[in-house]
């Protein structure tokens, strides 16, 4: 039975993955699409984290001391200790071994540089999401671009198949005349030879088409058996480099962290309080003696020196000039791209009309080049070449087709337009 099911869901999901907007839909399962969500959680529990730093700390301690001659419990006051050394039937709180339980809160009530490291975490995250966005954008035109080079090469096996077909019937006319010693033997031979040709060619083609497949796979999980149709439907929006987006926010992030360090060279003020049981056996009459002890207290801490601190800004100042440097470089070359895409575009789609128009006439050229290979007033190598061109003409439109798909979904890529809105 389960052998059965496999194949029936298999070809359920190659026909139910008849549009681009299925392959779209599946291409957000894809696993590096998930290792960019759990990038985009990482940068959320980075700004949890300094959040937390807001908060107090608390910390429960259980211990003891060990002295080598009797201290006190706690503090006392000189009034205190006076009666109890009159009597020694009074356990005084003085021991060796004194055990310690109780807690210690500490908060910080203005640390400049917090405040600094919540807004570097709110970019840091706003990058992630930005950085996920874009290689979605990516892998879609990965997946445009493998579609649109399928179709291109079954345009070529199609040019293929119809040139082998013409070789054929052409191989049925010098076989005749062979026979008739019209046409000497090596005649076949050429014609042979040209169609092993095209039998390699013919299997050079299935193994980029089974390429093909497997990089569709990789990005949906989804086996198609022949290329779904495209056409756009939208033009590209171009408002913006999308793609310098995630490092301007590297860039100010960066900014900030420079910010954080050196405001920690600012005092800061910190707030920590703490209560103590503590026990011990009175050195006077070994009897149990317990007593309480607190305290709390707002404390300005002020640094005077620490190199490291120096050390640590001059490398955040050396990350944030980096980052400047990395957006400057990729402004020009992005700009570049889209300046050169864009003029590409309007010559590519003009290119193929006149290809189409060639290869029609190649087609037209092509049957009168068999008629007159036939009536014997052309040589086979003449006829072959007519072959060889209409052929080529048929790739040339395939080629510049599939070359204004890559040049389109590229540019979008480049202004962040998502293609599920502009390819169908």
């Amino acid at each position: 039975m389960k052998k059965r099911i496999l194949p029936a869901l298999l070809l359920c999901a190659s026909l139910q993955a008849q549009t681009m907007g299925t392959l779209f839909e599946a291409l957000k399962q894809n696993p590096s699409i998930k290792l960019d969500d759990l990038a985009v959680m990482k940068s959320k529990v980075g700004y949890r984290d300094v959040m937390a730093r807001f908060y107090p700390k608390v910390d429960a301690l259980v211990g003891f001391d060990h002295y080598n001659r009797p201290s006190s419990l706690v503090p006392l006051p000189p009034n205190k200790i006076l009666p109890m050394v009159k009597d020694p039937t009074v356990a005084q709180p003085f021991g060796t071994t004194i055990k310690r339980a109780g807690v210690s809160v500490s908060m910080p009530l203005f640390v400049k540089s917090l405040f600094t490291q919540l807004k570097r975490s709110e970019l840091l995250q706003h990058s992630a999401k930005e950085r996920k966005k874009l290689a979605f954008l990516q892998k879609e035109a990965l997946l445009v671009g493998a579609i649109a080079n399928w179709h291109y090469l079954i345009r070529m096996q199609e040019s293929l198949a119809t040139k082998e077909k013409s070789l054929q019937k052409s191989m049925q006319v010098v076989r005749l005349k062979v026979k008739t010693g019209r046409a000497p033997e090596s005649a076949m031979f050429k014609l042979e030879e040209a169609v092993d040709s095209i039998e390699i060619a013919k299997n050079n083609l299935k193994i980029q088409v089974e390429q093909i497949k497997a990089t569709i796979y990789q990005l949906t999980a989804i086996a198609l058996k022949k290329p779904v149709q495209i056409h756009q439907s939208n033009k590209i929006k171009e408002e913006k480099l999308f793609a310098l987006e995630p490092l301007k926010d590297k860039a100010d992030a960066d900014a900030l962290a420079l910010k954080a360090q050196k405001e920690q060279l600012w005092p800061s003020l910190v707030a920590k309080g703490s209560y103590f049981s503590n026990q011990t056996d009175a050195y006077n009459n070994d009897k149990s003696v317990r007593e309480g002890y607190g305290s709390y207290g707002i404390y300005l801490k002020v640094p005077l020196f620490n190199k490291s601190n120096y050390t640590q800004i001059d490398q955040a100042k050396l990350s944030y000039l980096k980052s400047r440097t990395k957006i400057a470089k990729a402004t020009l070359e992005l700009k570049a791209d889209a300046q050169r895409l864009k003029a590409t575009l309007p010559l590519l789609e003009h290119s193929i009309k006149v290809a189409k128009r060639s290869a029609q006439n190649r087609e037209k050229l092509l049957k009168i080049a068999r008629v007159s290979f036939k009536n014997e007033r052309m040589s086979e190598e003449e006829y072959l070449r007519y072959e060889d061109a209409r052929s080529d003409a048929q790739a040339k439109v395939a080629a510049l087709v599939a070359k204004r798909w890559q040049t389109f979904v590229q540019l979008a890529v480049i202004y962040g337009n998502n293609l599920k809105g502009i390819v169908k």
